[in-house]
């Protein structure tokens, strides 16, 4: 019986993610359907590459795994299904399932489009039951035609100079620690070990990594390389966006009229050579 997941920015108010499952099941009731998120922001490339990005690996191989963002960004959409490293994928042909991956994936098929202008749930439909015929034996590249071209698109990736990495703010979670696009593999490559400063603010930084929250006091700030690799600021049972002023790439509310406040979309680590 196959693993399904389901990433999506349809939202948890209203009933597509019901109706996602129920369709899925229709075409075959052993499906197993795990939701890894319907709460990613409407359209983000970065909330979808951070979240589903982070999870999709520790499922089982041979899992198939629906990536529902951003659909209808082209007016005739096409559905990409793709095999990669021992896994399945489903996902619009929007450029967003190479950016996850980091490659454009060299096993993929197009899914013809049912009844010519399909809605949501009859994409759905169609997927579910592209999977229930692997199931029961149907080659996969029997599944659609052979692309030809897969869409790719960029996103901005951190500016890097001797002595700095400068970079973009993509995620802030529920408990408004801040995810930034810096891995540890870059930072070490430019640090190389020297001290440096984390500058949050023209008046906050941090000067250290931590491995976790607990190594500082509750209400300290700190640094540290979260499970999916990426540089995490954090206060401990505190709230680092709000206090630093910190937020998303075109995230809402930030230089509005009349704001008193500053808002930051990147973070600087400025490197020193030891004295």
């Amino acid at each position: 019986m196959a693993i399904v997941t389901i990433t999506s920015d349809f939202g948890t108010r209203n009933y597509l993610p019901g109706s996602v499952k129920g369709c899925l099941l229709q075409c075959d009731p052993a499906f197993q359907l795990i939701d890894i998120s319907h709460d990613i922001e409407p359209f983000s490339y970065n909330d979808a590459m951070y979240i589903f990005g982070s999870a999709w690996h520790h499922f089982p191989e041979n899992s198939w795994h629906l990536l529902l963002v951003n659909l209808f960004e082209k007016p005739q959409p096409r559905m990409l299904l793709a095999w990669h490293a021992g896994h399945y994928f489903v996902a619009p042909d929007n450029g967003l399932l190479p950016l996850v991956l980091g490659t454009i994936p060299a096993n993929a098929v197009w899914l013809e489009a049912p009844n010519g202008n399909p809605r949501i749930l009859d994409w759905i439909q169609a997927i579910g039951q592209a999977i229930a015929d692997m199931e029961k034996g149907t080659a996969f590249h029997e599944l659609g035609t052979e692309p030809e071209e897969i869409l790719q698109k960029n996103l901005p990736q951190p500016a890097l100079g001797n002595d700095y990495i400068e970079g973009q703010i993509i995620f802030i979670d529920r408990f408004e620690n801040v995810v930034i696009n810096i891995r540890k593999e870059i930072f070490d490559t430019v640090g190389k070990g020297r001290p440096f400063k984390i500058a949050l603010t023209l008046n906050e930084s941090i000067e250290r990594i931590n491995h976790h929250y607990g190594e500082v006091r509750e209400g300290d700030k700190l640094a540290f390389f979260n499970q999916s690799g990426y540089l995490e600021i954090a206060i401990n049972k505190g709230n680092a966006a709000g206090l630093f002023g910190l937020r998303t790439v075109g995230a809402a509310g930030a230089h509005g009229v009349g704001s008193a406040k500053i808002f930051y979309e990147r973070v600087r680590i400025h490197f020193y050579n030891n004295p």
